[in-house]
């Protein structure tokens, strides 16, 4: 039976083997908005969908962005929950730009 780390269309692990000891690496992408009247950026997790969070700068969006999917995932792997992952990530909506992290758990 594969973990739900190993099974996760599209994202999956990457960098690491799952041998006892490794940290899990997964795909986050985002898509970042222009600032907004306030001067606020969006990111928004296409991937995982539920992750949506702002910053003043693209640099303070993508920070928040890590924390958040981190602590989803984080939350998802105690729980022993699969984890959620949208079908597809959705592409940019027009004006946006996005954005690949790897992120270590």
């Amino acid at each position: 039976m594969m973990s739900d780390d190993a099974r996760e269309p599209p994202v999956q692990s990457v960098g690491q083997s799952s041998a006892a000891g490794s940290v899990p690496v997964f795909n986050c992408h985002a898509c970042l908005s222009t600032p907004d009247a306030e001067g606020w950026i969006t990111a928004r997790c296409s991937n995982l969908p539920e992750i949506v969070v702002r910053g003043k700068t693209q640099r303070e969006a993508l920070a928040a962005m890590v924390a958040a999917f981190k602590s989803a995932l984080s939350r998802y792997r105690a729980a022993g929950r699969a984890i959620p992952w949208a079908e597809s990530p959705a592409k940019p909506e027009p004006g946006e730009q996005e954005r690949w992290i790897a992120v270590h758990l």
